[in-house]
């Protein structure tokens, strides 16, 4: 399950007792919260998209989890569907 709220009713005496939350803030899983930098340069690379990273970084870029900076995913794809 995933998600972007806290569940309500996780605890002991409910039928969700075995659930794990791991949030943005958790450093050790900051880099699957979106994609590196590296991973959109392969992505565009892969798809053979003519891109200037400075652009791409001024338009999408700006999310720091842990201390890893993040692009988001569907901006990126976005950005990729159009330059089609």
């Amino acid at each position: 399950m995933t998600g972007i709220l806290r569940v309500a009713k996780e605890g002991i005496f409910s039928g969700l007792n075995n659930l794990s939350v791991y949030s943005i803030l958790d450093e050790k899983y900051s880099s699957y919260f979106g994609l590196t930098e590296k991973e959109v340069r392969e992505a565009l690379e892969y798809y053979e998209l003519d891109y200037n990273i400075q652009e791409v970084k001024e338009w999408y870029n700006g999310y720091l989890f842990g201390n890893t900076e993040m692009y988001n995913p569907w901006s990126i794809i976005s950005y990729m569907a159009n330059k089609k």
